[in-house]
């Protein structure tokens, strides 16, 4: 979802570069990138090529283009770092495609950080994500989707953190009367159709952006999200796995290929409880909580120098390197059903390993750029047709601010 496109049409009524196909050879004065976004000097070593150009008002924009020629991305930005793209300062709207031409992300960025609202689409058009950022922390409501359009969760987050959550709901961006979105139907779709859009319609981005349908502490004015179906159950003890070493299971830090397995594979999703012992203890936690939420659902939670505060709804470090995996899903006697994952982890490092683990495996950075430049902020969602046989996307939500979740790295896993 990510990357504004102006058009053909706006280009060439309004630009002062025009950009040319490559069948055509790459424009004058295009800088050419590698998979890294790092300059590099010829167009057999680059993925990419950038086009500067202003727009009718002044305002400085670039298109990225696949060297193949496709159009790849159109963002707006404050500063430029010609040898590093993803060190480029970005504000307003910033749009990515496919390279079908359709749209597959759109993001507002406000002097460099992620600000108001953010939709990512799927290959088919169909909206897959629904998020709305303020100064580059996910606030307000989200909502995903699946492949055929239908709303599947909607999650409440406040100044990072995530308040409550619910399966379906109501999608407060569609507007009553006509019955779709303003933000998608002027920034998703086809190029085409974009650029026929763009000529007579204009967004304007500010920081004072608002997610009107959401309260001051996170919920939504309708319908009502009831604190009391989350009661809590704390339950703390120390595993006992039996048979450890002859398990074949990552050790140590956190492993974003098993977990997705586990995650993404519906044939692995279902396991028996002891099988959730057994894998946390070979990440070395070794302390078990449980989380009472809906009906059956369930958060089965493993860590080390932590501690999840039943009373006040947060989580305490007891110790040195704090880290913990949490489970969430439906209970059904002894067996459980993974319907998210969640990490946290006072390591940097161990974050970074992670995204680069998912990046390694076809994952991008929604709205484009180098997660290692994102201080922690950033989502990463699946390329088209990664989990094509499984039938489960799973997108990765990072989250990092000393002032949340204990200070510590947070790794959210969905499943859309």
């Amino acid at each position: 979802m990510k990357r504004l496109f102006l058009l053909f049409l706006l280009l060439k009524a309004t630009l002062f570069v025009i950009a040319q196909p490559v069948s055509q050879g790459i424009p004058r004065g295009a800088i050419l990138y590698n998979e890294q976004g790092l300059r590099v000097n010829s167009p057999q070593k680059a993925t990419y090529y950038r086009v500067l150009s202003v727009d009718r008002k002044g305002q400085r924009l670039f298109h990225d283009y696949y060297i193949s020629g496709e159009l790849r991305a159109e963002k707006y930005y404050l500063t430029l770092n010609k040898a590093n793209a993803n060190q480029t300062i970005l504000t307003g709207v910033c749009r990515t495609f496919y390279k079908s031409g359709r749209v597959e992300s759109v993001m507002l960025y406000d002097r460099g950080k992620a600000n108001g609202r953010a939709v990512s689409f799927f290959p088919n058009g169909k909206v897959g994500m629904k998020l709305f950022y303020r100064h580059g922390v996910l606030d307000g409501a989200c909502y995903t989707f699946n492949e055929n359009g239908q709303l599947e969760y909607t999650t409440i987050w406040k100044n990072g953190l995530k308040v409550k959550e619910l399966k379906g709901g109501r999608d407060y961006y569609i507007d009553s009367n006509t019955k779709k979105d303003a933000f998608c139907e002027q920034f998703g779709g086809e190029k085409e159709r974009i650029e026929q859009n763009s000529e007579d319609t204009e967004y304007t981005h500010s920081s004072s952006v608002n997610n009107a349908h959401v309260k001051s502490n996170g919920e939504l004015n309708s319908p009502k999200i009831h604190s009391e179906h989350f009661s809590l159950k704390k339950e703390s003890k120390k595993l006992v796995v039996e048979d450890v070493a002859s398990t074949k299971l990552p050790k140590g830090i956190f492993s974003f290929s098993y977990l997705y397995d586990l995650l993404s594979n519906s044939d692995h999703s279902t396991q028996e409880m002891h099988f959730f012992d057994t894998l946390s203890a070979h990440y070395h936690l070794e302390v078990f909580q449980m989380i009472n939420g809906y009906g059956s659902q369930k958060e089965l939670i493993y860590h080390h120098s932590m501690d999840y505060d039943v009373h006040s709804g947060l989580d305490k470090v007891t110790g040195s390197n704090p880290r913990q995996i949490g489970f969430w899903g439906n209970l059904d006697n002894n067996r459980f059903t993974v319907q998210r994952i969640n990490l946290f982890t006072w390591s940097e490092n161990e974050m970074l390993l992670f995204a680069k683990e998912a990046v390694s495996n076809g994952y991008k950075v929604l709205g484009g750029g180098d997660y290692k430049e994102q201080n922690g902020n950033f989502i990463l969602e699946p390329s088209a047709g990664l989990n094509k046989n499984m039938g489960r996307d799973v997108v990765l939500t990072f989250t990092f601010d000393p002032n949340l979740y204990a200070g510590l790295y947070h790794i959210q896993m969905d499943v859309r």
